[in-house]
C-alpha cells in the first residue's frame, strides 16, 4: 500500500493554496507489526511538517513586509 502526505497552505486573502509534498512511503507487509508509523517515522514526519510550515510562515511574513510595489505579482 502506498501513502502520500501533502501539506496545503491556504492563504487568508483567497489566493491559490500552496501544496507541498511532505512524505511518501510504502507498506509492503500488511501485518500487525507494520500497521501505522514507527516512532522514528513519526518523528521524522513531524520534523518535515514543521520545516515546511515554518518556511511557509516566514515567506508569508517577509512578503507582507515588502512595499506594495516590490511584491510579486498576485501578492
Amino acid at each position: 500500500m502506498n501513502f502520500k502526505l501533502q501539506l496545503v497552505a491556504c492563504p487568508p486573502d483567497g489566493d491559490e493554496p500552496a501544496i507541498e509534498d511532505v512524505s511518501a512511503w510504502t507498506r509492503e507487509d500488511l501485518s500487525l507489526a507494520s500497521v501505522g508509523l514507527t516512532l522514528a517515522e513519526s518523528k521524522a514526519l513531524l520534523q518535515r511538517i514543521q520545516q515546511k510550515v515554518i518556511a511557509q510562515q516566514v515567506a508569508t511574513h517577509f512578503q507582507a513586509q515588502q512595499p506594495a510595489g516590490l511584491r510579486k505579482k498576485g501578492s
